[in-house]
């Protein structure tokens, strides 16, 4: 008996053992379908992408949804940055790790990545959305950003100005006067030269030289060879894109402060692409997307078009920024795709071929007056080109650069002058070319001068010592005048 009731407690304890399992499955299951139901939850819709958020202000989302409708937005929060979630319904938010929550109401997120929120089967929504970074530090305080903020006085936004963004142009209209140099030419047929003995294809190479402290009655001093050519920039557009911002800033046609200084920095500085699509969004209202109708595309090519209307409206020729520089990550875009795909299709007979370019370009010789005008204060106001000049200084100090990658020295003009030179630059490289704008003025001021030097081949990316080598004799031959 004793044996009996042993065996019938001993088949209980298995018989509970094996249903704890079973529950325990079950419970899983439930919650691997219940989650599997969420990520369903949140991909059946094409997310709208949310690109012009800032630290400076709070981004509205908001709208009426119709039955069985699924509202998505995908943003996408960087390193130091923190996501800050204010919302008056439930929505469905899925973070860079891939969890699933429900959320409502004020929410704190500081992982970066890419968030997914979807809101369904509600009338009406509102969503508030704020960037916030983790080092509120001052520029002035900023190792990444050396700039300081210039004091500048800037009208209010109007309804007025609003209307005129489409007509906006560059204020300095009237292109310098130039004076062809024999001095200076036998310096750009020596840069010439050097490119012929390494090799390298000279056919496309562009150079523009101008001498800063030559201006007189008949203008300034310069010499080029091929100036006039359209050549791929590379980031060197991204220079010409703040212009136009500042326009815009000046003009008060967007808000001072729209583009947060760490960005400009981010754009200038570390020539980041990022940053930089950020930018001509802003500039143009023309965010990346997916494809467009044949009349839709062109609308939005014609607000991506202003920017090259803004410079040339004031004489600038040959010019096209009105393409992003790949990768862009936070749009996980290699290459173009969608709309930016659109306009460089030249079956889509938006306008002529010679208007829908396979790729950005200017002339040696549009960045050379550009940097000029930003030199003498021309560019915009005395105020503003004296912010764009503390975005282009570079120390050139060893320690400054040598052990940062990708830095706008090693390989360029830069590496080839003293240390103590007062240098400001934006260079632009692909796999495929290799480009540098500089001013550069010697510590006594007695030298100064422009150079630009488009190399748009792969054969002057593959060749680091090509200019710093010119850069130096250029910088030698230009003291001794």
């Amino acid at each position: 008996m004793l044996i009996f009731n042993k065996f019938k407690k001993s088949r209980l304890i298995h018989k509970l053992f094996w249903i704890s399992i079973s529950l325990g499955l079950l419970l899983s299951i439930i919650w691997a379908i219940e989650r599997f139901a969420n990520i369903n939850r949140v991909a059946k819709c094409e997310p709208k992408l949310i690109t012009d958020l800032s630290s400076n202000e709070t981004r509205t989302l908001q709208g009426e949804i119709k039955s069985q409708q699924v509202v998505c937005y995908e943003v996408f929060i960087k390193e130091k940055q923190k996501l800050m979630i204010d919302s008056d319904v439930e929505l469905t938010l899925r973070l860079p790790d891939g969890n699933v929550s429900d959320v409502q109401g004020v929410k704190d997120l500081p992982q970066p990545g890419e968030y997914l929120l979807t809101v369904e089967n509600i009338k009406n929504y509102q969503i508030k959305l704020d960037i916030e970074k983790e080092n509120k530090t001052s520029t002035q305080n900023s190792d990444r950003n050396p700039t300081a903020k210039t004091q500048v006085k800037r009208r209010s936004v109007n309804n007025q100005d609003k209307k005129e963004a489409q007509k906006l142009t560059y204020n300095s209209t009237k292109p310098p006067v130039y004076k062809q140099n024999k001095e200076l030419q036998k310096i750009v047929d020596n840069i010439l030269s050097a490119a012929q003995q390494k090799g390298l294809n000279i056919d496309k190479l562009s150079i523009s030289l101008i001498d800063l402290n030559s201006t007189d009655l008949d203008g300034y001093a310069y010499a080029s060879f091929q100036g006039d050519r359209p050549r791929y920039p590379a980031s060197i557009v991204k220079l010409f894109w703040l212009v136009v911002l500042f326009g815009q800033y000046e003009r008060g046609i967007l808000p001072s402060g729209k583009i947060s200084e760490q960005t400009l920095s981010d754009l200038i500085v570390d020539s980041d692409n990022e940053a930089g699509s950020f930018v001509l969004d802003t500039i143009t209202k023309s965010e990346s997307g997916s494809s467009l109708s044949s009349e839709t595309i062109k609308a939005w090519k014609a607000k991506r078009d202003t920017a090259n209307s803004f410079f040339e409206n004031a004489g600038y020729t040959k010019i096209n920024i009105s393409q992003k520089t790949y990768p862009i990550p936070y749009l996980k875009m290699n290459l173009p795709v969608g709309r930016d795909k659109q306009i460089r299709d030249k079956n889509l007979k938006l306008r002529s071929q010679e208007s829908n370019p396979i790729r950005n370009y200017l002339t040696t010789e549009s960045v050379a007056r550009l940097l000029l005008e930003i030199y003498t204060d021309q560019s915009i106001s005395d105020s503003y080109s004296n912010e764009i000049k503390k975005l282009l200084k570079r120390d050139l100090n060893p320690a400054a650069w040598k052990h940062k990658p990708y830095n706008a020295i090693a390989g360029f003009l830069g590496e080839g002058l003293p240390s103590d030179t007062n240098f400001y630059s934006k260079m632009g490289w692909t796999f495929g070319n290799r480009n540098d704008a500089a001013i550069i003025i010697s510590p006594d001021r007695k030298t100064s001068y422009v150079l630009v030097i488009f190399g748009d081949d792969k054969s002057f990316y593959q060749d680091k010592s090509f200019l710093p080598q010119v850069s130096k004799e250029v910088y030698q031959k230009m003291s001794d005048m």
